[in-house]
């Protein structure tokens, strides 16, 4: 029996029932078993035929999915082990006929699930650098890749517990003297940079900080990286949105978004940007505001994510 496909079933158990009689002996066996204080009969020849059927899909669905693409791995299957994590996406507005599943990396799944149900910051406190004015906070719980990184921008000249009091160009918090800073490859130094500590690579975002943020005529895109790196958006509250819808709203971000200052704001929600390179970066939320290397505001941006 050569079964390849499931619409095949409906055909092959034509074939095989066809002609199919329930015999006297069948009608003697099945009339016999019938409990005597039975209230209500089925049909000898219906019941011949559901028995028979059954019989013929037992042998035949097991084969026809044996051959069909997309069966579920065995949990000792390699293939799914090696398979990267993924997370079901949205459409803003739309519901889940149009939805589509990208990857992402295991840390970026855990920040953004954990986004949807709470206000959730990636912003360590313990880790800050300041480069010729611009400030530059720790994201924990998440790394860019290793051949993500580009080119070595400045090097850390002090360590200080505060680095906005230091008259040093380039101080750290966290950072010892020498450690080398660099840029992420595709990404301007502006937004993003990274080094390595003794955990291993980690990764700074761009921030305000007592007032000090923006310089000159620095826009949001200047402080932040280019719609085409992003992969997915999550919005504490929402569903995660990802792959050219995600890009889509964040273009309207970058295009819209209207400076209020160089300050901060208290944040409601969390808005996580994923980048294709593995780094994950973080805005403040409070109504239409933005914050973060700046305050900026932006209606058309919420409007298009809550239509």
């Amino acid at each position: 029996m050569n079964v390849k496909r499931v619409e095949d079933l409906r055909e092959i158990a034509n074939e095989t029932l066809s002609g199919l009689e329930a015999g006297p002996a069948l009608r003697h066996r099945i009339v016999s078993a019938q409990a005597p204080a039975a209230k209500r009969k089925l049909p000898v020849r219906g019941l011949a035929i559901a028995l028979s059927c059954a019989l013929v899909l037992a042998v035949v669905i097991p084969v026809a999915l044996n051959g069909q693409k997309g069966v579920i791995p065995s949990q000792g299957d390699p293939a799914k082990a090696s398979e990267t994590p993924k997370i079901q996406s949205f459409s803003a507005g739309g519901d889940g006929v149009h939805n589509e599943t990208a990857s992402l990396n295991g840390a970026q799944v855990t920040v953004t699930n954990r986004n949807k149900d709470n206000k959730y910051s990636l912003w360590d406190e313990s880790g800050l650098i300041r480069w010729d004015g611009r400030y530059y906070r720790l994201i924990r719980e998440t790394r860019p890749n290793g051949n993500a990184v580009g080119s070595i921008v400045a090097t850390v000249s002090a360590q200080v517990s505060d680095p906005t009091l230091s008259g040093e160009a380039v101080v750290s918090k966290d950072m010892p003297v020498s450690t080398e800073i660099y840029s992420l490859s595709g990404i301007s130094e502006k937004s993003l940079i990274v080094c390595y500590g003794s955990d291993g690579l980690r990764l700074y975002q761009r921030i305000s900080l007592a007032g000090n943020g923006l310089l000159g005529s620095e826009r949001f895109a200047d402080v932040m990286p280019d719609a085409s790196r992003v992969t997915a958006i999550s919005l504490t509250g929402q569903d995660v949105i990802e792959g050219d819808e995600a890009r889509r709203l964040y273009g309207i971000l970058i295009r819209g978004a209207s400076p209020e200052g160089n300050g901060s704001i208290t944040a409601e929600r969390v808005l996580i940007i994923t980048l294709d390179n593995g780094a994950a970066i973080q805005l403040s939320v409070k109504g239409n505001r933005i914050g973060g290397c700046g305050v900026w505001s932006c209606p058309d941006f919420f409007e298009a994510f809550n239509p």
